[in-house]
């Protein structure tokens, strides 16, 4: 008789007026477009993996050739150690600083709170490579902002981008400037969802800010802290516009992370296999990393 008039199981009750498997017809789109952007090309590149291309002519089957080579190759290994340097280094700048924003926006004498929110997370809004170009120029050694304070205070011009050390050290400090406010977007989020009866009870019992800081605010932030370690390391682990654009990768290819060697031994070199190999492999170690964080975060019942 039609979805509105299905009939129940003695015993049994319908909660909803309408056939189930209507609501796939909702979802389709959704399904389609995510198994052709997002299953068809990882499976696509595991194909690709194990064989030889060079972009025209058949496949040439290597099996896990590609993959072994990665190991051994001297450059492949340093963009491997390059990004995990820069993933770490973001990571320790920008987590601490976008709690601290979170604390501070939270703060209920604070006034203003709505415009100290949209200045912190304005970097986010600003486009990876724009914000790159921004502090290339802040880096500069001659004319640059950052040189030209240190200047004032007795320190000699820093070779920020000609040096393999402060080029990692620039690299950190603009990616962490850029993701600091999508931090604290969610930390915030889960301080404002703490109830403010467990800091009232903690007063009147004689708690200071830096006891309520360890025994409430940091324990009831533990899922919230582990969400936003695991997409800033997935973040970070992808990083790739802002060496691009700040150094091209060097110096001496010490901010040459793993997706630009990716790209340049599978466009410029032509070894489409080999690049497929490489990006097969940092899938399945972000995958670990966040298995790893999810293992060692512990889960809540």
């Amino acid at each position: 008789m039609g979805l509105f008039n299905a009939k129940l199981k003695p015993g049994r009750k319908k909660y909803y007026p309408y056939n189930r498997y209507s609501i796939l017809i909702f979802v389709l789109p959704f399904v389609i477009l995510y198994l052709v952007f997002r299953i068809w090309p990882i499976l696509y590149a595991g194909a690709l993996s194990l064989h030889e291309w060079q972009g025209l002519g058949p496949w040439n089957f290597v099996g896990f050739q590609n993959y072994t080579d990665f190991f051994s190759d001297p450059a492949g290994v340093l963009s491997a150690g390059n990004t995990i340097i820069l993933a770490i280094g973001e990571m320790a700048i920008g987590i601490p600083l976008g709690f601290m924003f979170a604390l501070l926006i939270n703060n209920r004498r604070l006034p203003m709170k709505g415009v100290f929110r949209t200045i912190y997370f304005i970097p986010r809004v600003v486009a990876l490579p724009v914000g790159a170009i921004i502090f290339m120029a802040l880096f500069q050694r001659q004319y640059g902002v950052v040189n030209y304070v240190l200047a004032h205070v007795g320190i000699e011009a820093i070779p920020w981008l000609r040096e393999p050390g402060w080029a990692r050290l620039a690299v950190m400090i603009t990616r962490s400037w850029i993701g600091i406010g999508f931090t604290m977007i969610y930390f915030t989020a889960g301080l404002q969802s703490i109830p403010v009866d467990f800091y009232e009870a903690s007063d009147i019992d004689g708690a200071n800010g830096l006891q309520q800081l360890i025994y409430i605010t940091l324990p009831m932030l533990r899922r919230v802290s582990l969400f936003v370690l695991i997409i800033t390391t997935v973040g970070a682990f992808q990083l790739f516009a802002v060496p691009y654009m700040m150094t091209g990768g060097g110096p001496r290819r010490a901010t040459t992370p793993v997706m630009m060697y990716m790209l340049n031994r599978g466009i410029s070199a032509g070894q489409y296999g080999y690049a497929s190999a490489i990006s097969i492999l940092l899938s399945a170690f972000l995958a670990v990393i966040a298995a790893l964080q999810f293992r060692f975060g512990g889960r809540e019942r």
